[in-house]
This record gives structure tokens, sequence and C-alpha cells, in this order.
């Protein structure tokens, strides 16, 4: 028997979804000259989502190669995802599930067939659809460990570290619903040390992705956040600032810095901090939106910052930052702040 919790999550999603599909219009799309996979990962990289989906539209219209249609699919749907289109990736991962079966050979079709999983359970995972999630997850994952392991390409491996990081987000955001929140929330650091293991591992090999490894700390720090340890939770902050710093250096244009903020505007918000939380959700903000322009990550410093003004007392600015916060990424209402 599902509980109250299980209840209230599954009513608010379905309500709310199907609002935010209604009022929420689709990105225009349309073909641009010398488009390219390479050419649409470097716009992807600036944060230019819009442009980087003209690109990858581009091609998933011309292109009659099975494969080369589906990579370029799967890319703008990831696109429209950054920009908070889900329905519109729904429907572009549906069209490329037609195509998916034509491609060859036989570890190559289960690879892109997991990717399509994998790209669902990133829409329903921003949507707060965690059940869902964890389906679709375990869906990819099957599909996968039907290529044989000694068969595997690197690109196949990061699918599967992919899903393991997911599954850990599943599992903090049904704790975060008041799902089993310590069994949850015990389950997701589970997988995100098993993750941050496998980047570990790469580090030994000199095969670096300081990006990769900070984000398993940053999720861990909501974690122990979550399970009330703030000491564990700041030391999982400030080794994903460090890896952050790191990858910074050598791509300036980045914004993954901005996670750093959050989770410092966070901690510092927990412990009463109002004003060391507002100057780490604005920084959080500048970053994302003149560094690495991203709505999701903008529309989490805006409430941040809405809320060190309400707990100031200041409910005038506290609306303000709160009605941006919707208008630039409304899906927050359906995720949480997390």
């Amino acid at each position: 028997m599902a509980s109250l919790a299980e209840i209230k999550a599954e009513i608010r999603h379905g309500l709310t979804t199907g609002v935010l599909e209604f009022f929420i219009p689709p990105l225009p799309l349309k073909e641009v000259e010398l488009a390219s996979i390479e050419a649409g990962w470097r716009l992807d990289k600036r944060g230019k989502y819009a442009e980087a989906a003209n690109v990858f539209y581009t091609i998933f219209q011309k292109e009659e190669t099975p494969e080369l249609k589906t990579e370029a699919g799967i890319s703008l749907s990831q696109m429209l995802i950054n920009l908070g289109k889900f329905g519109q990736a729904r429907k572009i991962l549906e069209q490329v599930s037609w195509v998916t079966p034509e491609v060859k050979p036989e570890n190559r079709r289960f690879y892109w067939q997991a990717r399509i999983e994998e790209k669902t359970a990133w829409i329903v995972d921003y949507e707060g659809d965690f059940r869902e999630e964890i389906k679709r997850l375990e869906e990819a994952r099957r599909l996968a460990g039907e290529i044989p392991e000694e068969e595997r390409t690197r690109e196949m491996e990061d699918l599967l570290s992919t899903t393991v990081h997911f599954l850990g987000r599943a599992h903090l955001g049904l704790a975060l619903q008041g799902i089993k929140p310590k069994e949850n929330a015990g389950k997701a650091v589970s997988y995100f040390n098993t993750d941050l293991e496998r980047y570990q591992e790469l580090r030994r090999k000199g095969e670096t992705r300081p990006e990769g490894e900070g984000f398993q700390h940053a999720w861990l720090a909501r974690c122990y956040l979550v399970l009330d340890d703030e000491q564990q939770a700041e030391k999982e902050v400030n080794l994903a600032g460090e890896l952050f710093a790191e990858y910074t250096r050598e791509h300036p244009e980045t914004g993954v810095l901005a996670h750093f903020n959050l989770l410092k505007g966070r901690l510092a918000a927990k412990r009463g901090q109002v004003e060391n939380a507002r100057f780490h959700f604005e920084k959080a903000l500048e970053i994302r939106t003149e560094v690495e322009p991203y709505p999701k990550g903008a529309a989490e410093a805006m409430v941040g910052i809405a809320w060190t003004y309400f707990a100031e007392g200041k409910y005038g600015a506290a609306m303000h930052y709160g009605f941006q916060a919707i208008k630039t990424y409304s899906y927050f209402l359906l995720r949480g702040f997390f």
C-alpha cells in the first residue's frame, strides 16, 4: 500500500506536469548551414543550447544513416532537456526510437536504445517522477548489459556510469519527497560513492575528469544535508569546489562553479547564516546568467536568494525572486529545490 508521501508526490506530479506542459511553449527549431555533431557539442559546452539544438535538428532531419540520425536525435533531446522543454524532448525521443532498430551492428543498437532510456530518465528526474526514473535507468542498464563486457567502448562505460549517478539522484529525490528519507538517502550515498570510485580509478590511470568527480561529491553533500550530517556535507562541498576549480582552470567558459556556490549557499542557509547564503546564491546566479547560461541553475539560485530575503522579513524582494524563478524554470515546482 502506498504511503501518504507517495500519494502526495504522485498527485503533485500528475497535476503540475499537465499544467506546465500546456503553458510552456516548444522551442522553435530551424535548419542551419554546416551542421555537424561536433559543432553542436561545441555550442553545448558554451551553454548555447538553443543554437546547438538547431544544429542537431538539422542533422536529424537530413541524415539518412540510422546511427548518425539516432545520435543527432538523442543529442537534440538533451538540448531540449537543458532548456526545460520536456514534452518536446519526449516527442523527439519517440521519433528516435523508430530509427534505432535499424542501427547495426547489434551492440550499437543496444547502446543507443539504452541511451533513449537514459535520456527519458533525465526527463522524469527533472519532473520529479523518481520511481519512473528508476524503472527507466534499470531498463537502460539491462540493454547496456546485453553488450559483452570485452566489447564495451568508453562511451558505453560512461553510459553505465551515468545510470549509477542518476540512480543516486532518484533515491535522493524520493528521500526529499518524504518517502523513507533515511533509507533512500543512504541508498543514494551508496550509488554516488560507487560512481565516485570509477572517477578516482580513472584519475589513478591518468585520465582525470574533475568535473564528473566533483559532481559525485556535490551530490553526496546533498545527501548528507538530508541525513543531518553537516560536517560531512561541508567536507563534500569543499572537495567538489576544489575539483570544479581544477576543471574551470582548463575550461574557463564552464559554469560548474555555480554548483559549488549553490551548495555553499544551502549549507549557510541551514546554519542560519543569511548574508553568507545570499552571497553564494548571487554568485551562482551570476555564473548561470553571464558565464554559462542555464535556466535550471539560475532558477535554483533565485529560489535561494528569495529564501534569504524571506528570512529577513523582506517579503517583497522574496516574492520578486520567487516569481523570477518560476518564470525562468517552472519545473522546479515539480522537482523541488535541491
